[in-house]
């Protein structure tokens, strides 16, 4: 795991501890991962949208990448 992964473990660990609830050890780590990923997938698509190119100083977007279902 990397260092900002595990950054990420400890600060999301210490703040949804006291929500916790009746959560397993193994839940709450599982929580814990989901939540990981999720905050580094919202990382890499900010980071994406950020290199949008621009034409005669107006942006250019990309239309949407289609999510299977």
């Amino acid at each position: 795991m990397s260092e900002r992964s595990e950054q990420l473990r400890a600060a999301l660990a210490a703040r949804l501890e006291r929500v916790r609830g009746t959560m397993s050890d193994a839940e709450f780590s599982r929580l814990i991962e989901d939540v990981i990923r999720t905050t580094q997938r919202f990382e890499e698509i900010d980071a994406r949208e950020k290199r949008v190119k621009s034409v005669s100083g107006l942006p250019t977007f990309k239309e949407p990448e289609a999510r299977p279902r």
